[in-house]
């Protein structure tokens, strides 16, 4: 079996601007942990990213960006598009309402989407079981729990930890002290940089 992880830091504050850092696993002796952060700011209309091993960062001013009201976890969970889309197929899926459970200090609401994938669809000599659960807060708004197995890809399971509740300080949502700046404005037809990461 083969095991990879990666650690991701959310944060968003009252106003709506989202801090995202992303910390892959370590590939290779010494090479260490780089972490990848974007940050999407709509009351500055600006989004911003830079990586841990580099002394710049880049800003990119966004003239028509607008606060999506949900987290970047959230969108990636699926909780902001509706039910999952699965990879690899349009097969009709079936969706279960879970009970309530407690994840890590908060509760949360349960969806099992299934969807079975027939033999000789894919190249599989058997009917294969897709699923995917999510564990999703009201109040925060984001899941705090997700498990997706797939027996083309494997098991991949995101659990919310060290949740805090806490305004973030505002120097998250900025580039770090010391980073070299680039900054950019996209022109009117590549507009599509006005979307939350």
């Amino acid at each position: 079996m083969i095991t990879h992880t990666e650690v991701i830091k959310e944060a968003r504050d009252s106003e709506g601007r989202t801090y995202m850092e992303r910390v892959p696993e370590t590939t290779g002796a010494g090479t260490g942990n780089r972490a990848f952060v974007r940050v999407f700011d709509p009351v500055n209309h600006v989004s911003i990213s830079w990586s841990s091993n580099s002394k710049q960062a880049t800003v990119v001013h966004l003239p028509d960006a607008r606060p999506s009201g949900i987290s970047p976890l959230a969108q990636e969970s699926g909780v902001a598009g509706g039910p999952m889309r699965f990879r690899g197929s349009a097969q009709p899926a079936n969706v279960e309402n879970l009970s309530t459970k407690t994840v890590n200090g908060v509760t949360a609401e349960g969806t099992r989407t299934t969807r079975v994938i027939p033999a000789g669809t894919q190249g599989n000599d058997q009917s294969l079981t897709v699923t995917h659960e999510s564990w999703v807060s009201s109040d925060l708004k984001i899941a705090v729990m997700r498990v997706d197995t797939d027996p083309r890809f494997g098991s991949t399971t995101m659990e919310l930890t060290n949740i805090s509740r806490d305004e973030p300080p505002s120097t998250l949502f900025q580039a770090p002290a010391g980073y070299t700046v680039n900054e950019r404005t996209p022109s009117a037809p590549n507009r599509a940089f006005a979307a939350e990461p």
